[in-house]
């Protein structure tokens, strides 16, 4: 995240187990307010967190070095944490 210029926020959902929900905002190189906001979603029912960290990653290293223009981005990373540690 810190190579495509993103904010990192951690949501601590359980301290015990070390449950979060990590979420990555990367800025519209606009620099516009009002730009328009793109927000993805990975792990909303567990098991397919893999897939959706990888599609993540990958956009994170392509905005590394092309960072989107005119739209923010947000990454929300395993939506579900309980279902993705359990594999549900």
């Amino acid at each position: 995240a810190s190579g495509a210029n993103a904010t990192l926020h951690r949501l601590h959902v359980n301290v015990e187990r070390d449950l979060t929900i990590d979420v990555a905002v990367l800025p519209s190189s606009s620099a516009r307010e009002d730009a328009p906001t793109l927000v993805h979603m990975s792990g909303a029912h567990g098991v397919e967190a893999h897939a959706g960290s990888a599609v993540q990653l990958a956009l994170l290293r392509q905005w590394a070095s092309e960072p989107p223009r005119s739209v923010r981005v947000v990454l929300v990373h395993v939506l579900n944490p309980y279902g993705f540690h359990c594999g549900r």
